[in-house]
């Protein structure tokens, strides 16, 4: 990226507030089941400007989409978080009606990104950002089987299993999830899914010089607060022409700016943030992470020296040598 040495110093970018809530949430572990009801938005409830650029979150749940929606609002977004104007998002784009409401009433969207039709959405909203969100691996599959371990618990079903041995239950629950399997394999197949979702999406995106200007991957839990809000900053910048790159913005470090074109970026936080009420400390029970552990040495055959990956392309890799 052709820019001077001089990384953002956090005492330029004014984050405090965001600070804070990114370090409360990294302390507990967000496994907010989200409400299915309408998040707050600013005090205007018109449209959009059809030529404001929105921005996707194009990764899992369990990744920080829920402190991602806190910071889009505090930047000033309309953020939608999975659940909003009767719908949901990720589901709403694989209808490909671009004059659905849903996409005029707000401007940023998240949780469940992968599920999304992402490459409907870059072409239907020219201009759009799009944010691969990630987590280490482990911590992402523990939260991820907790929480399914928690629907299961609540429909009367043994902790762990697959979608048959809890279908009928869960079913019978008026306010039933759909994601009750965490059994080994189900926890083999959504590393393996959500590695090869990585993988496309990134290549997508380094496809083409312009549409690696409106992309970048972020990693909430495992990045210092202020390189989170770097690089949401820059992702949405105004002017996609200041401060471009050559490559890809998939590591940590890989995004430099220099002090001086600290005004080409989004205007940071100016809000007060506070972290999600709802948001209350988990932690994840011993026998659950041995399970989790288990499933990754046995079944995925992963060494523990990849645990802590947030691009799951290479344990995945040792999953697909063994089927």
């Amino acid at each position: 990226m052709e820019v001077d040495s001089q990384r953002v110093k956090p005492s330029h970018v004014k984050v405090e507030d965001a600070t804070d809530m990114i370090n409360q949430m990294k302390a507990k572990d967000e496994t907010i089941e989200f409400l299915m009801k309408e998040p707050v938005l600013p005090k205007t409830r018109g449209s959009i400007s059809d030529g404001e650029p929105r921005v996707f979150v194009v990764g899992p749940n369990k990744a920080a989409t829920t402190t991602l929606h806190k910071l889009f609002l505090s930047m000033g977004r309309r953020s939608c978080h999975l659940y909003c104007n009767g719908q949901e998002w990720d589901v709403a784009s694989h209808e490909k009606n671009a004059s659905s409401p849903l996409w005029h009433l707000y401007n940023a969207f998240g949780d469940k990104g992968d599920h999304a039709d992402y490459k409907w959405l870059d072409t239907a909203f020219p201009g759009s950002r799009f944010v691969l969100n990630t987590r280490a691996m482990q911590p992402w599959m523990l939260s991820s089987y907790d929480h399914v371990r928690r629907n299961r618990e609540k429909y009367g079903c043994e902790p762990q299993g697959n979608s048959s041995s809890c279908k009928a239950r869960a079913h019978g629950n008026s306010s039933h999830s759909s994601w009750i399997d965490n059994s080994d394999e189900g926890m083999a197949e959504r590393l393996a899914s959500a590695a090869a979702h990585q993988e496309e999406v990134m290549a997508y995106f380094d496809a083409h010089k312009e549409r690696r200007q409106r992309f970048i991957v972020v990693d909430v839990a495992g990045w210092k607060p202020e390189e989170v809000m770097l690089a949401l900053r820059w992702v949405m910048r105004p002017k996609l022409e200041e401060l471009p790159t050559d490559t890809l913005l998939v590591s940590r470090g890989q995004l430099y700016v220099p002090s001086k074109a600290q005004d080409a970026l989004h205007a940071a936080p100016h809000t007060d943030l506070s972290v999600h009420a709802n948001a209350n400390p988990r932690g994840h029970p011993k026998h659950s992470e041995e399970i989790v552990n288990r499933a990754l040495r046995e079944l995925v055959s992963c060494p523990e020296s990849m645990w802590q990956d947030v691009l799951y392309a290479k344990c995945a890799a040792k999953l697909n040598r063994q089927n």
